[in-house]
């Protein structure tokens, strides 16, 4: 997949790009991902959800790629409720 479709899709949708500073992960993974919880969260849980992932994975160079989906949907879990 393209990075335009990736970039259009979330301006189209108001969503940080934190996912942008992980370039070990493809574009293709990073729509599939963020379109994922896009279906499920509204964008202000997913912006936060993300706020969290680059504070407590990404600035600390801790991201495993494997679970970057799953400790997504445990952050918006979290906030989902508020």
């Amino acid at each position: 997949m393209p990075r335009k479709v990736y970039n259009d899709f979330i301006k189209r949708h108001s969503i940080h790009n934190t996912l942008g500073d992980i370039p070990e992960l493809s574009y293709t993974k990073k729509f599939s991902i963020l379109s994922d919880l896009q279906v499920i969260y509204p964008v202000d849980v997913i912006n936060r959800a993300l706020n969290d992932y680059r504070v407590n994975y990404i600035d600390l160079k801790r991201v495993d790629l494997s679970r970057v989906k799953n400790t997504l949907v445990y952050y918006c879990n979290i906030y989902k409720g508020d």
